[in-house]
């Protein structure tokens, strides 16, 4: 008998604005709960490498804060259903 597999969830903050479609997309995605495919590059400063992930995954949630004359702040969860592929490469940086 093989057991279910958990991969697990991923977070990310970023900087909200609600006239990017990007991002009214990720609330898209969140209300209809299907599974998609994320592509995530994360590169340092000064490296020459970029690693990247690949998998599968559900938007779990987006939370969203902000204040008054202030830029609005938001983070979102993904529920990962794949195995996550890991890869490195060469950055654009120059």
């Amino acid at each position: 008998v093989k057991d279910i597999p958990d991969y697990g969830n991923v977070s990310f903050s970023f900087n909200f604005d609600g006239s990017n479609a990007s991002h009214a997309a990720i609330i898209g995605f969140q209300a209809a709960g299907t599974s998609i495919d994320w592509v995530v590059e994360m590169s340092e400063p000064g490296v020459a490498t970029v690693t990247t992930f690949t998998f599968t995954g559900v938007v779990d949630g987006v939370n969203i804060d902000g204040s008054t004359g202030g830029k609005l702040e938001a983070s979102m969860d993904i529920l990962v259903d794949s195995a996550v592929t890991v890869a490195f490469g060469a950055t654009t940086e120059g």
